[in-house]
């Protein structure tokens, strides 16, 4: 029986923003829980809410004994990495501020990790970053802060913080080709969607339980490609 185990974030974890509670919660069923009914395999899941890939990095090094047993290892990183400390950026909107991880160091550390996984006999596949809904999202970001000062820092143009976020899921295909290895690609499943913020939470960034359904017949569909 094919086995296969998951590093990443919320994402990957299968967390959702409940809107009735007002609180984020672990999705009746996670993308990686659906997949792995639809195809019998065992799966165990490694990530961890507010993961970057440096905090993969360390978790995978707690497991990495274990990395022989499992057929694949897919991967899932960016999302944590590319966000900023707006608690920060409302306080201070003239002043320069960086990414929990900056792209330069966000590539180096995954690259890391996938080398990492192969000295250890793991077949890594990465998975790109499902899109952001950038007017939710910046509303989401300014609770209890200055919407106004996170707007001039952004420059105006909420829009950014998509386009900042895509860079991160640019590079997770960057290190697919040049490391050759499998790269499925949900992002582009997502934006082939009419109104693809349906799928997202209130929160503009989290999969909705429909968006964990999407990721799983992605992993599906494209399964036998990057297994072979």
């Amino acid at each position: 029986m094919a086995k296969f185990c998951v590093f990443g974030d919320s994402i990957a974890k299968g967390v959702i923003y409940d809107s009735i509670k007002q609180k984020y919660v672990l999705a009746k069923e996670c993308c990686a829980n659906i997949f792995a009914s639809a195809t019998g395999f065992v799966v165990r899941n490694y990530a961890r809410f507010g993961s970057t890939v440096q905090r993969g990095l360390e978790v995978f090094g707690k497991h990495k004994e274990d990395v022989s047993q499992y057929n694949h290892i897919v991967l899932e990183f960016g999302g944590n990495d590319c966000n900023f400390n707006w608690s920060e950026v409302s306080a201070a909107p003239d002043a320069k501020h960086l990414p929990a991880t900056e792209p330069h160091i966000f590539k180096k550390q995954y690259g890391d990790l996938i080398d990492e996984i192969e000295a250890d006999g793991g077949n890594p596949v990465l998975l790109t970053l499902p899109p952001l809904h950038s007017p939710r999202f910046v509303d989401w970001i300014s609770k209890d802060l200055d919407k106004d000062a996170i707007l001039h820092w952004l420059g105006g143009d909420a829009y950014f913080t998509y386009r900042w976020q895509e860079l991160y899921s640019l590079m997770v295909c960057q290190l697919a080709m040049e490391k050759n290895i499998p790269l499925i690609d949900i992002r582009g499943e997502f934006l082939r969607q009419i109104n693809y913020e349906n799928y997202l939470c209130e929160d503009g960034m989290h999969p909705s339980e429909e968006g964990q359904l999407l990721i799983s017949n992605v992993l599906y569909e494209n399964w036998n490609r990057v297994s072979a």
